[in-house]
């Protein structure tokens, strides 16, 4: 998308309503305010497709640029991948309340599914440095992008401007490679073989 505005296009996946999101919407404007597009892809909860997106609309309207800030509706796994293999890089932010919160311990250690969507869709992503484990884990491929506050994202303009997008893209195949699900087998043997036998002793 961006080689045709020449803008940068950036994809949040996940969310089901603005009122489980406020502190995205923090995020998303610092995004936008900078001409700079965010997609959010809205995931599955009680409402309709339709009435997830209208959610937002209604209560982010007046508050962000829809021009740059754009809800898709929900959608199926392979048209997702699609979908946002058209954007440039992905996004993941965590609550900045949550530091100080009882389930804090637990967000270090989070994979999720973006992961795994993201590299599918052959795109990395900017992520809360609260996510140590995700950190770790993109660090080892060369593709760790942390985000430390909303100050920080800020300059995600220019922090993109510095990346080797080449560089990037080489990494992303490379790591996609590692996380075939075939090579995953032996590991799951092992730690099924390993259960097994910590039950029989």
């Amino acid at each position: 998308v961006s080689k045709k505005d020449k803008e940068f296009h950036l994809a949040y996946i996940g969310s089901e309503s603005p009122e489980h999101s406020a502190y995205l919407l923090e995020y998303f404007k610092i995004i936008t305010d900078r001409k700079n597009h965010v997609h959010l892809y809205t995931k599955a909860g009680s409402k309709s497709s339709e009435e997830v997106v209208n959610s937002f609309k209604k209560a982010w309207g007046g508050k962000i640029s829809f021009e740059y800030f754009h809800v898709h509706p929900l959608m199926k796994p392979k048209d997702l991948v699609k979908e946002v293999s058209e954007c440039d890089f992905g996004i993941w932010f965590i609550d900045p309340k949550t530091e100080n919160s009882k389930i804090a311990p637990g967000i270090k250690f989070v994979t999720g599914n973006k992961i795994s969507s993201f590299l599918e869709a052959g795109i990395t992503f900017f992520h809360s440095s609260e996510l140590e484990f995700v950190g770790g884990l993109m660090g080892k491929h060369g593709l760790n992008l942390e985000i430390k506050d909303l100050n920080d994202a800020e300059k995600i303009s220019e922090k993109i401007k510095k990346l080797d997008y080449k560089k990037i893209e080489e990494n992303i195949l490379k790591m996609r490679k590692e996380f075939v699900i075939e090579k995953q087998f032996p590991r799951l043997e092992k730690f099924v073989e390993a259960v097994a036998k910590s039950k029989r002793n």
